[in-house]
């Protein structure tokens, strides 16, 4: 179970951050109709000779996994109408816990919510069958885990008051450490059995 993509989005449901996590580069072929136009998507896309090459977990996030993202957007959005989601009592990383919204092809998508509305959702490899109910639970215990990692990089860099709350997260020190947090996740022991 990689995770192969993640974003953080804001109040209003604003992308103020998003990424994909691949082993590859990400190619466009030429001949996807967007070439032939000369048309790049705000900086997502660069258009480099006859292909169009976006390099994973830099300034990207294919269209695909952006689709994938927004849909599961729509599905937290169900989910945490109100309060009723949460579970009475709950506190700290367990309170903002939501679970997994959506399975979609060989993902599946989960999400966090922050007292503050901020939403935070990673797309994973499905490779648990249904019957390894406790590996999959282990795992998402791993994902909740960096759920709050991930929060507290991202409430550090709020922080900052040379930080523009409401701009999109530009920030060496958070990119670096979603990075490795995304890493460690990444090649974590737990594995089909």
């Amino acid at each position: 179970m990689a995770l192969v993509s993640l974003a953080v989005v804001g109040k209003r449901n604003e992308p103020l951050y998003i990424r994909e996590y691949t082993s590859e580069s990400i190619v466009y072929p030429a001949g996807d109709g967007l070439a032939e136009i000369g048309l790049t998507l705000e900086g997502l896309m660069s258009i480099d000779g006859d292909d169009m090459n976006v390099a994973p977990g830099t300034e990207s996030c294919s269209l695909r996994h952006q689709f994938i993202l927004h849909s599961a957007l729509d599905r937290l959005e169900e989910l945490t109408a109100g309060n009723r989601w949460r579970a009475p009592g709950s506190v700290g990383s367990d309170a903002m816990w939501v679970g997994m919204l959506c399975p979609v092809d060989e993902l599946k998508v989960y999400g966090y919510l922050t007292t503050t509305k901020i939403k935070f959702l990673v797309a994973v490899e499905d490779i648990f069958p249904p019957d390894q109910k406790q590996q999959l639970h282990a795992r998402e215990n791993e994902i909740k885990s960096l759920f709050a990692n991930i929060h507290t990089l991202y409430v550090e860099y709020m922080l900052n008051p040379f930080t523009n709350i409401e701009s999109s997260i530009e920030s060496r020190r958070f990119e670096e450490g979603v990075k490795s947090f995304v890493d460690a996740f990444n090649s974590s022991g737990l594995s089909v059995a």
